[in-house]
């Protein structure tokens, strides 16, 4: 998973499609409030499933430099073709709760921000449900040894080979080496 910037930088405010229209509150946040309905975006460029990892959807919700590129990557998409599962849920959870553990976030944040990203989610996303077989072939693709896959990016990868994504957006370059080694469809998608 990417690394997210904690520092005091801007957020936008919530509007109903993309692109955003730059919309600057004061500088006192470290979140955003993310766009609504991505997978309702009025530009598409692919059919193609899509399976988000973490670290392409917390641009989203926190700021990051690549903040503006994701939410522009993902408003050319087609309605209903972006998923993320539930392991994405559960790993954004913990970047927020380091983010308060390393005094970045008041955990009146925090909440605020997983608030964020699940009403994001819901509206925005296929949820795919993690299964036996999803954990049965990450086991087997950590068995590859490949260097920089670790056991959240492996399970990201068998949750979207098994689903039949088309392809894995991620910013983890360890996730992409690992992909592209083991043949399965990856790509940064915003550079």
């Amino acid at each position: 998973m990417g690394n997210p910037s904690f520092a005091s930088v801007a957020w936008r405010r919530p509007k109903l499609r993309l692109p955003l229209e730059p919309s600057f509150a004061p500088s006192s946040r470290v979140w955003r409030s993310p766009p609504r309905c991505l997978s309702r975006a009025s530009g598409r460029m692919s059919a193609d499933m899509l399976y988000l990892d973490t670290s392409f959807v917390a641009p989203l919700v926190l700021n990051e430099e690549v903040s503006p590129l994701v939410e522009s990557y993902l408003a050319k998409q087609a309605a209903g073709s972006l998923a993320v599962s539930h392991w994405t849920r559960v790993e954004f959870a913990c970047l927020v709760a380091q983010g308060v553990k390393a005094q970045h976030f008041s955990t009146q944040t925090a909440a605020s921000v997983l608030a964020e990203f699940e009403a994001l989610v819901q509206e925005s996303f296929q949820v795919w449900l993690p299964s036996a077989a999803d954990y049965d072939l990450a086991r087997t693709l950590l068995g590859h040894f490949e260097p920089g896959l670790r056991e959240g990016g492996a399970l990201h990868l068998a949750i979207a080979k098994n689903q039949g994504a088309d392809k894995i957006l991620t910013l983890d370059d360890g996730l992409l080496k690992a992909a592209k080694s083991l043949k399965i469809p990856a790509s940064r998608g915003i550079r």
